[in-house]
């Protein structure tokens, strides 16, 4: 599923500043990075190249970036053309992906909500674990079923972007996301349960999986606690991680 990104993509950036829970989330998914100087990352899921660009002022050496959205990636492409450490290709990540050699990283922000039952998710997985190299991580940011599937879940639309649940599917539920942008986005898009994501991470061959919700320790400092309160009361993402086994 290309749309809407194929269409959004020539304003997707400045749409993406405008909500305040990008920052938010920007800086969690940082702070799980941590250093990765010197790594060669791939990012899943890429989009017009923002984690890109973050992970290579982290310090990363390259950064392979895949996308589904040929928009998506030609904005890329266009943004980063000057920049021989950057690279972008058109890929479905629910597809099997054959990689040429290993990956120091994985990354995707909002990879996961697009599989939309358990076999997609578990060939995302194994994407993951076979690039990877063995002992090396992955982190993302996924969205937070436990708040999607709550009737009190979150619904002010300050913060950036809302969901509203569509029906039940097997393993989680099928979601209308709306980002609150001038004119909204909205898209279709899957909240799938832990276990689920648990259960396909170990049979790809990866451990340590965990999903974190944020909390005031893993957002900036500056932020105005009464005014982000319920955003932390009910986050409507959590940053995804875990590690490849090491060979035995």
């Amino acid at each position: 599923m290309t749309a809407p990104y194929d269409e959004i993509a020539p304003r997707y950036d400045e749409d993406m500043k405008k909500m305040p829970q990008e920052r938010c989330m920007d800086y969690h998914f940082t702070k799980t990075v941590g250093n990765v100087s010197n790594f060669r990352i791939l990012d899943l899921a890429a989009g017009t190249g923002c984690s890109a660009r973050i992970l290579l002022s982290q310090g990363a050496r390259e950064v392979v970036g895949l996308d589904l959205s040929p928009e998506m990636i030609a904005k890329a492409k266009e943004e980063t053309k000057d920049d021989p450490r950057l690279h972008f290709f058109v890929s479905d990540c629910k597809e099997p992906i054959s990689f040429t050699s290993e990956f120091d990283m994985v990354t995707g922000a909002w990879l996961f909500p697009f599989a939309a039952n358990e076999e997609e998710l578990a060939q995302m997985w194994k994407n993951i674990a076979q690039a990877l190299k063995p002992g090396s991580r992955y982190v993302g940011i996924t969205s937070n079923v436990r708040v999607d599937t709550h009737e009190d879940r979150l619904t002010n639309p300050k913060y950036g972007s809302t969901t509203e649940v569509l029906e039940k599917v097997p393993g989680g539920v099928k979601v209308m996301a709306t980002m609150h942008t001038n004119p909204p986005i909205k898209f279709v898009a899957y909240s799938l349960r832990p276990d689920v994501y648990e259960k396909c991470a170990l049979a790809a061959g990866m451990e340590d999986l965990r999903l974190e919700a944020p909390t005031w320790e893993t957002l900036p400092a500056d932020l105005d606690h009464s005014w982000w309160q319920e955003f932390l009361d009910k986050p409507n993402y959590v940053v995804v991680s875990a590690k490849r086994r090491a060979s035995t």
